[in-house]
């Protein structure tokens, strides 16, 4: 499979300047996106379900820019927006690397009212596990300190349908909601791409905000904002911020293109061997790679 990887992109690197690309592929329909941003039993929500304003983010615990939106953005958040009723928040996996899926299966594992206790921890102590040689043992002390045993943990680890669902929602993520890159927000729709300031992120949130609730006029934010299916495209058109450049550890994701509409059983190893660079080629190429992938299935 790495070999048939390597040839695609010695391929790409001679397509490219010989402009030989398939057109993009349409913009999911208004009604699916819309679908897909509803709340689900399967959704962790963090506040009142009933608050006006959802904020849903695309994450991988292994990402350093979602550590700091968790540690340093979402505690005002939650103060001056969650704990008030205004806004609820729905954090949905999106593992970049092996590492990030094992521990959002164990976040998973752990009881509904404990799930961002853990990814908080989780969080906080990214630096410590990502980085460990053996970095499921690490998960596991963190996980005995938030009262899981290595039982509940190894059981956890081997369920096979937790892990399809969390790949499935990556997936899914990534075909039709053009989710590239974490964190990526849905505000009440409206997607935002970029590390935001507390500031940037209560100026979106304040235009989300129902004129029923009080919205006031909010001053323009810095965060990268990509017109979503569900909401029209802005009458005046801005500039926006560049998302900011991924570190190391933050290893941007790659759209894995398959024949059927449902995610690899095997991208958990994908995801294990590293991923290809992001690039609009690999949407332009996705008819082309289909066909590939097909003959080596």
């Amino acid at each position: 499979m790495q070999k048939i990887w390597f040839s695609l992109i010695v391929l790409v690197s001679f397509l490219v300047p010989l402009g030989v690309v398939s057109a993009a592929p349409p913009t999911p329909a208004a009604a699916d996106a819309q679908a897909l941003l509803q709340t689900t039993r399967d959704d962790r929500i963090l506040g009142k379900p009933d608050a006006p304003i959802t904020i849903i983010e695309y994450a991988s615990l292994t990402c350093p820019h979602c550590a700091h939106f968790q540690d340093d953005v979402l505690p005002e958040i939650k103060k001056q927006w969650i704990d008030t009723g205004k806004a609820k928040l729905v954090l949905r996996d999106f593992p970049l690397d092996e590492e990030a899926l094992r521990a959002a299966m164990i976040a998973r594992c752990a009881p509904p009212d404990r799930y961002y206790a853990f990814v908080d921890t989780f969080f906080g102590a990214q630096s410590k596990w990502v980085g460990a040689h053996d970095y499921r043992e690490a998960l596991a002390r963190l996980a005995r300190l938030g009262g899981m045993s290595k039982e509940e943990f190894d059981a956890c680890l081997s369920n096979k349908r937790l892990e399809d669902s969390i790949v499935q929602s990556r997936f899914v993520a990534s075909k039709q909601l053009d989710v590239n890159s974490t964190p990526t927000f849905f505000i009440n729709g409206t997607k935002y791409t970029g590390a935001p300031t507390v500031q940037d992120f209560a100026t979106n949130l304040q235009a989300a905000l129902p004129a029923t609730a009080g919205q006031q006029t909010a001053a323009p934010s810095t965060m990268q904002t990509e017109p979503s299916a569900t909401t029209p495209p802005p009458s005046t058109e801005t500039t926006p911020t560049p998302a900011p450049a991924p570190s190391a550890t933050h290893k941007p994701s790659s759209e894995l293109t398959v024949p059927s509409t449902q995610a690899p059983h095997n991208l958990a190893a994908f995801l294990d061997a590293g991923h290809l660079p992001e690039s609009t080629i690999w949407n332009r190429l996705q008819g082309w790679f289909q066909g590939l992938l097909g003959s080596h299935s």
